[in-house]
């Protein structure tokens, strides 16, 4: 069953994941080959839709296990949180369409600390028009944090839309020092 940590065929390969309770929520971690393939919101509408796609893609199923690239994003997810780190360096697998990738890469290149817009996300993957289909991509990032979403913002709306939810994307922009009064004032 998609999404399922105990059903699975012993003859397929298996993604092992571990929650992990952040300052702000619980995340699932998933890695697949020594790859991190999910640092997600467990409460995310979107949660059992990426598990599903991580599944689909890679022909694996979902056990509950620890492994040194897990430990490895744990280590450096707590960093984070105490302001000891900026970038991560845990190697990544990316899973999704090629427009989903394109999006996914122009969120990495947004600098931790700064902030940009889902129009700007949209224009740094190649793709000006297609914002509400860059905010579905956004919405669609396995890995929260890592790739940070959580610096797109609305640029017409004080609404705070986020996977984790807005109280958490609060709490990670104010971690970053990014100050949603000062974004709010340069988007008017």
């Amino acid at each position: 069953m998609p999404g399922s940590l105990d059903a699975t065929d012993s003859s397929r390969p298996t993604i092992s994941c571990s929650h992990w309770d952040s300052p702000c929520g619980r995340l699932l971690i998933a890695s697949f080959n020594d790859k991190l393939v999910m640092s997600d919101w467990e409460q995310s509408r979107r949660h059992q839709e990426i598990m599903r796609r991580l599944q689909r893609r890679l022909g694996a199923d979902f056990i509950e296990a620890r492994s040194p690239t897990i430990e490895k994003a744990v280590i450096e997810l707590q960093e984070y949180f105490s302001g000891k780190r900026k970038t991560f360096d845990v190697d990544l697998l990316l899973v999704g369409s090629p427009f989903q990738l394109s999006v996914w890469q122009a969120i990495s290149a947004v600098p931790y600390g700064s902030q940009t817009t889902y129009a700007g996300i949209a224009a740094a993957a190649g793709f000006p028009r297609a914002v509400r289909a860059a905010g579905t991509a956004v919405g669609s990032n396995p890995l929260s944090i890592i790739i940070g979403c959580h610096r797109v913002l609305a640029s017409s709306s004080t609404k705070l839309s986020y996977g984790g939810g807005a109280a958490t994307k609060k709490f990670l922009l104010d971690l970053e020092g990014i100050s949603l009064a000062r974004q709010k004032a340069l988007s008017l």
